[in-house]
């Protein structure tokens, strides 16, 4: 007899913070890993079942990516108002 593992999130900061869930109880997430709430990301074991350790190290460095990018482009947009309040 063999009996298959039960897989389960750790995802109760994510639900605290009010990230959504799919269909399947895992947290909902974009191409990029983007959550349902701004300016959160995830990756791995939360986003699905079972990720593997190297897909979810790459899952995670694709959420890094997409996480740096835009607290660039929040860096970007307020040096820009800034400048426009200065001229």
């Amino acid at each position: 007899m063999f009996v298959g593992p039960r897989f389960v999130p750790s995802d109760e900061l994510l639900t605290s913070l009010g990230c959504e869930k799919n269909d399947s109880g895992w947290i909902n997430v974009d191409s990029s890993g983007r959550t349902s709430v701004a300016g959160v990301w995830a990756a791995g074991n939360v986003v699905d079942s079972p990720t593997q350790l190297i897909n979810a190290a790459g899952g995670g460095a694709k959420a890094a990516v997409a996480l740096n990018h835009h607290l660039l482009a929040e860096d970007v947009e307020q040096a820009l108002a800034a400048h426009r309040e200065d001229e």
